[in-house]
């Protein structure tokens, strides 16, 4: 279920599109305290701005050369994801051989095939493919929630959570900042009528809590004969 909380982030990326507030990273105690620090000047950390598309959802990271570990931080300041880098992506962006966020891009991407190979090949063998020794596989196979699972359906579908999950992170990764989407009024109407029921003498309408679900509405009608 960990994937849920990134269509939960979707669905207020999207209902949170008209908030203004201006957030200042140096002081603000909204903000992740890596990025308060980094922004404050701390000597370890660099921090890097999201550019020419500075007006991302995700539009700021930060590098901890003590720990050679990159974060990246959405434009309300709090922590999305991180990586503990190897020597030489670390010297890549260190230098700024390479931007932090086409290094995500590249990286989820990359997680994304190897994920979809595991699922593939579960499918194809079931319960034997956990037997698989080549490392992105053995990777994707000992994750927690594939060795918590116990039944083949249940394997594969822990399989199948962690590819969505991914992509869920890749799709929110490339969400322009909720300030800078236009007012949709065909949004705004269906948003308000999320969890309410419409009633007329032949039918009855009930929509979704979520205007982002599945299923929008369900409609009841009564059968006349």
């Amino acid at each position: 279920m960990k994937w849920l909380s990134l269509f939960i982030a979707l669905f207020c990326l999207v209902v949170c599109q008209n908030v203004q507030a201006q957030i200042d990273v140096r002081t603000d105690p909204r903000i992740a305290p890596l990025l308060r620090q980094a922004a404050n000047g701390q000597q370890d950390l660099v921090i890097f701005g999201r550019k020419p598309a500075s007006n991302m959802y995700v539009n700021m990271a930060v590098l901890d050369k003590t720990n050679k570990r990159l974060y990246w931080f959405t434009c309300y300041g709090t922590a999305y994801d991180s990586v503990q880098l190897q020597e030489t992506a670390f010297m890549q962006i260190s230098s700024n051989a390479i931007d932090p966020f086409s290094f995500y891009r590249a990286l989820c991407l990359e997680n994304e095939v190897y994920l979809d190979d595991a699922v593939a090949e579960y499918r194809r063998l079931g319960k034997l493919a956990l037997k698989d020794t080549s490392y992105n596989r053995r990777i994707v196979y000992n994750s927690s929630t594939v060795k918590a699972a116990n039944s083949t359906l249940q394997q594969l579908m822990a399989l199948e959570g962690l590819f969505k999950k991914q992509c869920i992170k890749l799709c929110l990764f490339n969400c322009p900042s909720p300030s800078s989407l236009s007012r949709d009024d065909a949004f705004l109407f269906r948003k308000s009528l999320a969890g309410k029921t419409m009633s007329r003498p032949d039918t009855t309408i009930y929509y979704a809590t979520s205007p982002l679900g599945f299923i929008a509405k369900i409609s009841l009608c009564r059968l006349i004969r």
